[in-house]
């Protein structure tokens, strides 16, 4: 995002991590000289909206309130967040 105010903050990519470690970037905003062609980010939000907010996919990551704040900016109810607790 541009700004850690989520009422501010524009995606400028999206990251996802799978359960056997793979990761993968979604650049979606990206702006300097010379950026690769970047992925329409409405396009992407309405396709990706439906796992998003889909309960039964448990999502994990830092600071996802933050996420689903600038997510809902778009229309999106981040659902299925998986909260670990531990101790230390």
């Amino acid at each position: 995002t541009t700004s850690l105010d989520p009422l501010q903050a524009k995606i400028i990519g999206l990251v996802f991590g799978t359960d056997n470690c793979r990761a993968f970037y979604l650049p979606l905003c990206h702006s300097y000289l010379g950026v690769p062609q970047q992925l329409d980010l409405h396009i992407t939000l309405n396709q990706l909206k439906p796992l998003l907010a889909d309960p039964t996919i448990k999502k994990i990551g830092q600071n996802l309130k933050y996420d689903a704040h600038v997510l809902a900016n778009h229309g999106i109810n981040l659902r299925g967040i998986l909260l670990l607790t531990h101790s230390i």
